[in-house]
């Protein structure tokens, strides 16, 4: 069966790992790339539903991946880190530009987020299989 595809982007000491589990958890399949060269590389590759990024890249910046995703179904978030967590920029939803949106604080993002890859979840197991949706 399908699962979500997300990718993490961000260098080792910066990269989002307390996410893929949470990811996992609902059902998404977690990758990761270090910069923006890797992610060209892997939207090239194969399907990703949603890319996760940190703004600050080693080879350029979260605003540059938005040429990568655009016109794809995949959504771009970024995140900001803050002194009491982090801020969530959408750039790209469901391979429209949304850069102008407002940013989402941590918990309403982790909220948005489970919805997104349950929802996907969903989908992929009615086409597979044509079982409703739970």
């Amino acid at each position: 069966m399908a699962t979500p595809r997300i990718l993490l982007v961000g260098d080792n000491e910066t990269r989002p790992f307390w996410l893929s589990e949470r990811l996992t958890d609902w059902g998404g399949q977690c990758q990761f790339a270090a910069c923006r060269s890797d992610v060209a590389m892997m939207i090239r590759a194969q399907r990703l539903d949603l890319v996760l990024s940190r703004m600050r890249l080693p080879d350029g910046n979260a605003f540059e991946l938005i040429s990568l995703v655009q016109g794809r179904p995949t959504s771009l978030f970024s995140y900001l880190p803050a002194k009491d967590g982090c801020w969530w920029l959408p750039l790209v939803r469901s391979g429209t530009e949304c850069a102008s949106g407002p940013a989402l604080q941590e918990a309403e993002f982790m909220q948005m987020l489970e919805g997104m890859v349950k929802r996907r979840l969903a989908a992929f197991r009615q086409i597979a299989y044509g079982a409703p949706s739970r």
